[in-house]
């Protein structure tokens, strides 16, 4: 494979364009989107000072209910499914690193996005984060 390209199998509108094209194409598609060079879409899901230090919200990557934290002055991101039952983490509490799950109480990492105590076995998936102005953007 050449490199720039992504892999084959990637679902993506973008399948076969250079990194260097990214942004200009997303452009056309809309704000709020672009893709990285590994062919992941970088989506704005809301406001740094829609975060507050020490706490957490639910937002939308598109179809995917995302988890945002901010601790010590950093933003992170997990799912927001509880892997036990579905349930919606960002509708529990957190104290610390750990988010509790309201439904059965599981505890999950926000940082990591591993089970810190079940019923819960499997870990949410943990996203990067940036900061770019004032806008959170994940990779998904």
């Amino acid at each position: 494979m050449e490199p720039g390209r992504i892999p084959p199998g990637v679902s993506s509108p973008l399948a076969g364009y250079a990194p260097a094209s990214y942004d200009i194409l997303m452009r056309s598609e809309g704000e709020g989107r672009r893709y990285t060079e590994q062919g992941m879409a970088k989506i704005q899901i809301g406001l740094a000072k829609d975060v507050a230090p020490g706490a957490m919200k639910g937002f939308k990557a598109g179809d995917r209910a995302v988890l945002v934290s901010s601790i010590g002055g950093k933003f992170y991101a997990i799912g927001d499914k509880c892997t036990h039952r579905g349930c919606a983490l960002s509708k529990g509490r957190m104290e610390g690193e750990v988010v509790t799950c309201p439904c059965h109480g599981s505890k999950l990492n926000v940082k990591t996005g591993a089970v810190v105590k079940g019923p819960a076995e499997e870990p949410q998936p943990a996203f990067v984060v940036t900061v770019e102005g004032d806008g959170i953007w994940v990779e998904i």
